[in-house]
């Protein structure tokens, strides 16, 4: 074998060695190793191209259907005068991308699991603390959200975290969406959730996921969040690909 072609294929089985060993890694409990290379580099190699994830062992068919929906404050350019623009399914967008395409983009799973992860977040929390997501934050910044949940339950913060993360990640959506879809300046958005059982495989002759009445989470309204150019561009690709404009 020629000494170029072993180089190159040293410089190969060393990458594959490599990656396996990072992937088992990610993959595996919290270990010295992991802890040594660091939970954020390992996220930064794995997310988006090398996402693990149990299912790709033992499938397992969603057996709930989340909603992402939106809504604004819109004021007209020309009076000033705001109003309140329909409900937008987000969601039924991405489900349209996905319906008989076995190569759907990631942004088909955008608002899925924006919606898993606040709901997750919400079932943790006290009575209290729903009613502070509930409640508008359109005239204060979010950060004051966050204080008013702490404020409920100093004994465990980790879920509090988590849904912060995700309430910001869905008002950069809720932003883009309707800056993108409806004409004059965005005074406020608002979010709604909802999940329904998918019905059972029996009864799938009988009943559709569609008769099948969601239960709502509501949101308060907040502030748009501020967008640049270049990320209101990038956004429009998620429109095209998802169908997400209609």
């Amino acid at each position: 074998m020629p000494v170029i072609a072993k180089i190159f294929a040293s410089v190969v089985m060393l990458g594959i060695a490599i990656h396996t060993v990072l992937v088992a890694t990610w993959v595996a409990p919290s270990n010295q190793i992991s802890q040594a290379i660091g939970h954020d580099r390992l996220t930064n190699y794995i997310q988006p191209f090398f996402t693990q994830n149990w299912s790709i062992f033992a499938p397992n068919p969603w057996s709930t259907d989340v909603i992402f929906e939106v809504r604004a404050a819109v004021a007209d350019p020309q009076t000033g005068e705001v109003a309140t623009t329909d409900w937008a399914n987000l969601t039924a967008g991405e489900n349209t991308s996905v319906l008989w395409n076995v190569s759907a983009p990631r942004t088909a799973h955008l608002t899925r699991r924006t919606v898993d992860s606040l709901h997750s977040a919400r079932d943790e929390m006290t009575d209290g603390q729903l009613d502070w997501i509930e409640t508008d934050f359109q005239q204060v910044p979010l950060d004051d959200l966050e204080t008013a949940l702490l404020n409920e339950d100093n004994d465990e913060t980790w879920y509090i975290d988590e849904y912060m993360a995700q309430e910001v990640a869905a008002v950069y959506i809720a932003t883009a969406y309707a800056q993108h879809t409806w004409d004059g300046e965005i005074q406020a958005i608002q979010i709604s959730t909802g999940t329904r059982e998918v019905p059972d495989y029996e009864d799938r002759h009988t009943e559709t996921l569609d008769e099948v009445e969601p239960d709502w989470y509501y949101y308060g309204w907040r502030q748009p969040a501020e967008l640049t150019d270049e990320e209101l561009e990038l956004f429009t690709q998620y429109l095209v690909e998802d169908g997400s404009a209609q």
